[in-house]
């Protein structure tokens, strides 16, 4: 017999699978009263599907939780800044997890302003394995006392090269996305912009301290960055791109030199 999470996630990938065909139909204005049907009907069962699953994690066990973004970074503001955490779960929730984008739930508690990632362990270690640096974060975090202390360092072996190739990536993608945010209308939002600029330096500068240590000492490092960014006069692309390209390109080649590519 199904228990009520197999049912209600057979629902939601049948309607799902209906929505999405329905959607990309060439018939879709002749038929246009059964895409927002659908759609709503959809968002039902995900919102029934979504907190089955949030009540399974919540009677797990937690392997590890640590408080992630602006609380440890020390740029929290009140009524304005969430407070995250990852949660590492059992793998016993991977195929629970595994559906969601790098296997991560993403869990938002709209009365406290607490957003929760949920990731099973071994997705855990792989990130830390490939070097991930959201991942880093968290195992260097100076937030972790007791037992939680040190733990899952042991999976990150540093690899120059890895670092390099998976930071670069993330920090380029922040950086363009900064700029969409911050010059196509339909996409505009002045924080996410600014946000996704500081992380685009940030990492980087992260990064610079795992090459170097082998971990994360500084989280404060880009603090000063950040509200620099905020409280521009001129908080346009144009100005952003001319008073910190230099900054960005040179980050980026301080980490190069760090980090060269493996002689083959």
């Amino acid at each position: 017999m199904k228990n009520k999470y197999e049912i209600l996630k057979e629902q939601v990938d049948v309607l799902r699978e209906l929505y999405n065909k329905n959607a990309a139909s060439p018939y879709i204005h002749e038929n246009s009263y059964v895409t927002p049907v659908l759609k709503s009907i959809l968002d039902e069962y995900v919102d029934k599907y979504e907190t089955e699953l949030v009540n399974e994690l919540e009677s797990a066990t937690y392997l590890f939780a640590v408080a992630r973004g602006s609380r440890v970074y020390g740029t929290y503001e009140k009524g304005v800044s969430d407070t995250d955490f990852l949660v590492v779960v059992p793998d016993s929730f991977y195929n629970l997890l595994s559906q969601y984008p790098r296997h991560i739930f993403e869990y938002k508690d709209k009365f406290a302003n607490v957003d929760y990632q949920f990731v099973c362990e071994k997705d855990f270690i792989a990130q830390i394995e490939k070097h991930d640096i959201a991942a880093l974060e968290c195992i260097f975090s100076p937030t972790l006392k007791g037992d939680s202390k040190g733990m899952y360092q042991e999976y990150f072996k540093l690899d120059k090269w890895k670092l390099r190739e998976s930071v670069s990536a993330v920090c380029s993608n922040s950086w363009v996305k900064a700029k969409k945010k911050l010059t196509v209308e339909k996409d505009y939002d002045l924080r996410i912009g600014q946000k996704s600029l500081w992380h685009s330096m940030r990492i980087y500068m992260f990064a610079i301290q795992i090459a170097q240590t082998g971990k994360i000492y500084d989280y404060s490092c880009a603090n000063d960055l950040w509200w620099e960014i905020k409280n521009a006069e001129t908080p346009t692309w144009d100005y952003y791109k001319e008073k910190y390209q230099e900054k960005f390109n040179n980050l980026r080649s301080e980490l190069v030199k760090l980090c060269p590519k493996p002689v083959e």
